[in-house]
């Protein structure tokens, strides 16, 4: 998974993986270079990073919400760190442009089937609202808005095979 993490001035990209039960990760940092990461709870929200001959310790703010940023303290200092899967990457570039008066359009980010539909033709939405469950490699994927607007047509229904690409719905606002 790609993730985004930031501090005060500074901003930072990588790929992680991690294994089963979340202790040893592999991360690969953006010149290539690949580095393995111990992880071990000291008590709940608090934790301590191992790497190489350095120890961190990263402890987790309240307040944190699904969808946003996660924002914790890596040795007393402030980071935001956003995680972006494939879906989330391919959503964004799949999202349709903008055009006059804030249209976007919606598309399928991969084959599936339609398992759910959230909204009604017509219905205000806020950004990031959900939207659509798509069923894709036996996961269920939520779609969510883009964009706060006005759901103005839903191209779908429970139950259709889509391809990826496909319009699934417009959203106006």
């Amino acid at each position: 998974m790609k993730y985004r993490v930031a501090g005060d001035g500074w901003e930072d990209e990588f790929h992680a993986r991690s294994g089963p039960l979340g202790r040893h990760w592999r991360i690969v940092d953006p010149d290539g270079g690949e580095h393995s990461i111990a992880v071990e709870e000291l008590e709940e929200g608090v934790l301590r990073l191992a790497y190489g001959d350095e120890t961190h310790h990263l402890t987790i703010l309240p307040g944190n919400t699904p969808g946003q940023p996660v924002r914790f303290l890596l040795n007393d200092q402030p980071v935001e760190l956003i995680a972006e899967d494939e879906i989330d990457r391919l959503q964004k570039s799949l999202g349709g442009p903008e055009g006059s008066g804030g249209r976007r359009e919606l598309r399928a980010v991969m084959p599936g089937i339609i398992r759910g539909i959230q909204v009604q033709q017509g219905e205000s939405v806020e950004a990031d609202a959900p939207l659509l469950i798509l069923e894709a490699m036996k996961m269920e994927n939520e779609i969510r808005s883009p964009a706060a607007g006005t759901v103005t047509r839903i191209h779908v229904e429970v139950g259709q095979a889509v391809a990826a690409g496909e319009l699934l719905a417009v959203i106006e606002g």
